[in-house]
């Protein structure tokens, strides 16, 4: 299985919206139980067309021209922020979360924050790429209030 990793275009807006949104509902079902799919769908994609019509990054990540992963970011003074990584639930534990993360990761920067919800399996994740957590606070996550920690990467420290 082969997977293509190039930047998003706005014509992918509808399908990462899709994949944001399922893979989210997936990940945190007793959460997310009672959202309207649709109307999250619709505003995630407006917002992502938005994102991408004024030159801010997505990649992502392709198997058969079908998007299974992606990473939006931005970046400040060298420093990135990571806002959005995901991976269809089919096809996580195959390393294309972090090939995503890579890609981010070996830019000219010199540190990656991240918010990443306390009760993910995705905390162990960013734990064994050598993010550092931080501290805790509280996000907005589909509109409602969740605990998240801050994780860190510092290259800087690294080299």
């Amino acid at each position: 299985m082969k997977v293509i990793y190039r930047e998003a275009n706005a014509n992918d807006s509808l399908s990462i919206s899709k994949l944001i949104v399922y893979t989210s509902i997936n990940c945190f079902d007793e959460l997310l139980k009672d959202i309207d799919t649709d109307k999250y769908i619709s505003r995630k994609d407006k917002f992502i067309k938005y994102r991408i019509r004024h030159n801010l990054k997505y990649i992502v990540a392709c198997i058969d021209n079908n998007i299974v992963g992606c990473i939006y970011y931005f970046i400040k003074n060298k420093t990135c922020f990571i806002s959005d990584l995901f991976v269809d639930v089919k096809y996580q534990n195959m390393g294309i979360g972090k090939k995503l993360f890579e890609y981010v990761y070996n830019l000219d920067i010199n540190k990656i924050y991240l918010n990443v919800i306390c009760d993910s399996k995705a905390v162990n994740f960013y734990i064994k790429l050598g993010g550092k957590i931080i501290h805790m606070e509280e996000i907005i996550f589909f509109n409602k209030i969740v605990d998240a920690y801050v994780v860190a990467f510092d290259k800087q420290k690294e080299s």
